[in-house]
């Protein structure tokens, strides 16, 4: 069964550090999460980009420095980025 409601931060981390030690798989993750596989995808690119602090609230939008913004857009333009 799904959960309703928003699953807290510490919870978050201790699922993707199961999936990340072998303990779980990512659809395993996804189902004592009650939430769909690709969104422990999207919790573990998450938490290996930004480490646990990524799933803390964010009081703002996330501001881009200029130059990961120009980084960002030459891996695109040069094939090492996706859509």
């Amino acid at each position: 069964m799904p959960k309703k409601g928003k699953i807290a931060a510490e919870e978050k981390i201790r699922i993707v550090e199961s999936y990340l030690s072998g303990k779980v798989g990512c659809c395993e993750a996804g189902r004592l999460a009650g939430v769909n596989h690709k969104t422990i995808a999207d919790w573990v690119s998450r938490y290996k980009s930004e480490g646990s602090g990524g799933f803390l609230p964010q009081k703002h939008e996330r501001a881009y420095s200029k130059e990961t913004k120009l980084s960002a857009v030459f891996d695109y333009l040069t094939g090492k980025g996706s859509l």
